[in-house]
Formats: C-alpha cells, structure tokens, sequence
C-alpha cells in the first residue's frame, strides 16, 4: 500500500473511531464515540482467527450501543504483527487506516501529563489521533508494487546485513594488517578477499613472496594493481605493527567471514535478478528509468518505497515519504540550520544518491549546470546533491503524472518558450 500523510475528508459527528494497539500475540482495542466523546474499555484479543471474531462481534455491539453511522478503524504498523488484521478487516470491507508510531509516541504526554505507557493507553492515543484526522492516507497497491516493495526490503536487509559481515573484515584487519588499508579502499573488494582467502595473515604474505602475490592480485583486480603495488604490500606485512601469524580457529573465522561475503553477493544477484523481472510489470517503470541518473535499483526503490507516483497529490508528499523534505529548529532570533527529515527507508535515498553523483560527474548530464553553479555559489557539495536527489524525485512524480517520458530537450524548450514569454511581455509593455 502506498502512504502519505494527511486526509482532506472530514469525519462525520456519527463516526466511531477504533484504535487498535498491535502485538506479537494480544492486541488491545478502545474506542472513542464522535457524538458524545465517550471512550470504550479496553478489549484484548488474540492474534488468531477466534480473536478476530471476537473483536467484530464487540465492535457490532458497540456500533448498536453508540449508533455510529460509519466506522473507522486504526492502528500501528508494528513490524508484520499488524498485517493478518489489517487484510482480515479491509476484506470485512472496514475502513482501516495507519497511524503513524512517532505520532503515537509523542502524543502519550498529552493524553493525561504522564509518560506512563500501556497498551490500552496507546489503543486510546491512536482512536484519538483518527478523530483528529492525524493518520496515513493508505491506498491499495497492485501485486506487481507489492512484490517489487517486498524484493526492495530484502535486498535491502542482505545490504545491511552484509555491512555487519564486512565490519568484522575490518576488525580483522585492523588487528592482523592494519597497513591493508593503505592499499585498498575497500576492504571486501575481490581482490582483498582472494588475498586473504590464500594467505589470512600478513606472515603468509610475506612467505608466499611477491611474485605470488602479484600474480594473484593482477587476476582478481582484471589488472587495476600494478607489479610495483604488490611489491609494496609485501613489504608493507613484512614490517606491519599488527599480528604476523594467528590461531587455526582464527584462520577458520576468517573463511567463514569470507564465505558469508560470498553468499551475500550470490543472494543480491538474484534478487536483482528477480526484481529485473518484477518491474517490467509495472507500468510507470519505463517512464522511471527513462529519467537520466535512474538506473534498474533506483527505479526498484522508487516503486518499492513510494509505490504508484499517480496516487500522490503533489511532489511535497513524494519527498515527505521519501525523507528529503527540509526542516529548521528555529526560534527567537536564532535561525536553525536547514537539513532533511531522514523518514521513511534509507536505501530510496542511497540509491537516488548514487544517481545523483552522475549528474555531479559528467558534463552532459541534465542537472550537471545546476549542481557546479549551486557549489560556484557556496554551497556544500554534499548539501548540492541533496539538492539534486530532490529533483531527481520532483521529476519522477512530474512525468509519471503527466505520463511522459524524460526528453533532454526539454529544458531547451522549456528555456525557449521562456525567452518568448519574456518578449512578448516587453512588447506588450
């Protein structure tokens, strides 16, 4: 489902609001009348099949009770726990809406001056929040979106999960060879990783002469480490300040680190793989890639984070979503400096970021012009880029709402009709 914050509708005086508190196991239900205010007891039930029809049978009765003309329901997306219940209430045909947990979070204080938190408590805050209208716009998304978000995720947790893997590669190194990174800006590159599956330890290095190593790293590297690189590398473990030589259990524990490398890259592949079939699917990812900077995974994370652009009203909820909208802690006289929200999932903006240094990179890129006289001005590089990721989206949601592609001439004749405008105006004038 795709969300975005904020719902124009407003509710009806007959509206029963019903906030549920997610659990792994016992979720608990209140309720909050919007004729009278009055607030239900709290119901608990469990996350099964009875449970469920045990909270219908109680929300029925208290739809008579209350005499409620339409029923809103709402609850938290606490990891998967609340996904059974939501589909068995939406194929109910309820009306059933997210709230947001940083919303339920900050607005516990307010309930009653106290930081006391409890579930039926939390069940009150989030019946509270829909009668304020403070919820995520839910939409229902096709089962091509559906299965790219959910490749998008799992690419995503073997990304994070192999960055713990290669942290214990570094903690080797800097412990056995720390020199190694005086070589190789990566230590879980190929190359890093053939040298230390055939020799783990500097010792070994060292024993296994330059002529082998070079040979070795000259393979692994498709020729980008010279002879005169390998030479000094040998040099470099004859005279480490590390540990030369270490235990088997040791020698074991780094091929275990290496193996689980491996079998890392192999499970990304095939994502990408099937996430190279899933897109093609989807309807707006040819206007996507269409877009300069915009490869198969920056297009896989646009749809898999964002969903479908068309259901979005504006630009301004694309980047709220994404965590590139702005904000400042400002007050009095003091003016805060402006950053990003950071929301929403970090690997949209990784991979919006790597598109975003081709247009930093090459002179015939779209946003080229823009970035250099962005920095010319003064601003930071890092800050020029953020700039640029914003307009990578901005031009995403625009041709997906226009359902068109990208055209490179299009600033030109944008800048054209421009120029015309402006004449035909000093001639009017």
């Amino acid at each position: 489902m795709n969300k975005s914050f904020g719902n124009d509708n407003k509710n009806p005086a007959g509206t029963l609001y019903v906030g549920i508190d997610i659990a792994k196991e016992e979720h608990c239900v209140r309720t909050i009348d919007g004729k009278t205010g009055d607030k239900s007891k709290p119901l608990f039930f469990i996350n099964r099949r009875s449970g469920f029809e045990r909270f219908l049978s109680k929300l029925e009765q208290w739809v008579c009770m209350y005499k409620s003309e339409r029923v809103v329901i709402g609850m938290e997306p606490t990891a998967a726990y609340w996904k059974p219940l939501y589909r068995h209430l939406v194929d109910f045909g309820y009306e059933v809406n997210l709230v947001s947990s940083l919303h339920v979070k900050r607005s516990k204080e307010i309930q009653d001056n106290s930081p006391l938190k409890s579930d039926p408590k939390d069940a009150l805050i989030i019946a509270d929040l829909l009668h304020c209208r403070k919820h995520l716009d839910t939409h229902p998304v096709s089962e091509d979106i559906e299965e790219v978000k959910v490749l998008v995720a799992h690419y995503d947790d073997l990304d994070r999960d192999k960055g713990r893997w290669r942290n214990r590669l570094e903690q080797y190194r800097a412990e056995y060879f720390p020199e190694l990174d005086d070589f190789f800006n990566d230590v879980g590159c190929r190359a890093v990783r053939a040298l230390l599956r055939a020799y783990p330890f500097p010792g070994d290095i060292e024993s296994a002469g330059s002529d082998r190593i070079a040979e070795l790293l000259w393979k692994e590297s498709r020729g980008q480490v010279s002879h005169e690189k390998s030479l000094r590398l040998v040099e470099a473990a004859s005279r480490t300040i590390g540990r030369k030589t270490g235990s088997a259990s040791m020698r074991m524990i780094v091929m275990h680190i290496l193996d689980t490398l491996d079998w890392y890259d192999t499970q990304k592949k095939e994502v990408e793989k099937r996430l190279k079939e899933a897109v093609q699917r989807v309807s707006i990812y040819p206007i996507l890639v269409s877009i300069e900077g915009v490869g198969l995974m920056t297009a896989a994370a646009i749809i898999g984070v964002l969903g479908d652009l068309r259901e979005y009203k504006n630009y301004r909820q694309v980047l709220k979503k994404a965590g590139l909208n702005v904000y400042s802690k400002s007050s009095g006289k003091h003016e805060g400096k402006i950053h990003i929200t950071h929301f929403g999932k970090g690997i949209l903006r990784k991979m919006v970021f790597m598109g975003s240094l081709g247009h930093a990179s090459r002179s015939c890129a779209y946003f080229y012009e823009k970035y250099w006289k962005m920095v010319e001005r003064g601003v930071p590089k890092m800050k020029a880029l953020v700039a640029i990721m914003r307009k990578i989206l901005k031009m995403a949601f625009a041709l997906v709402r226009d359902n068109r592609m990208f055209d490179k001439k299009w600033r030109n004749c944008l800048v054209a009709e421009r120029e015309v405008s402006v004449i035909r105006r000093a001639k009017a004038a």
